[in-house]
């Protein structure tokens, strides 16, 4: 499982984007997939909808 000190890669993140928003898999088979947490999956999926891209930390997020 994903925690919150760890951190998905760019590349990751895309990825598991891509499957959940592009390609229409489920967001748990997702998560199972990368070994992260549904709700990560979830949250990077809403960034991917929303800005076309996936930010890579919260201080980017805020520039």
């Amino acid at each position: 499982m994903m925690y919150k000190n760890q951190k998905l890669s760019y590349e990751n993140k895309i990825h598991i984007a891509k499957d959940i928003v592009e390609h229409g898999l489920p967001a748990k088979y997702v998560a199972k997939l990368y070994g992260i947490s549904v709700r990560w999956a979830q949250i990077t999926a809403k960034e991917y909808r929303e800005t076309g891209t996936c930010i890579a930390t919260k201080e980017e997020r805020k520039a």
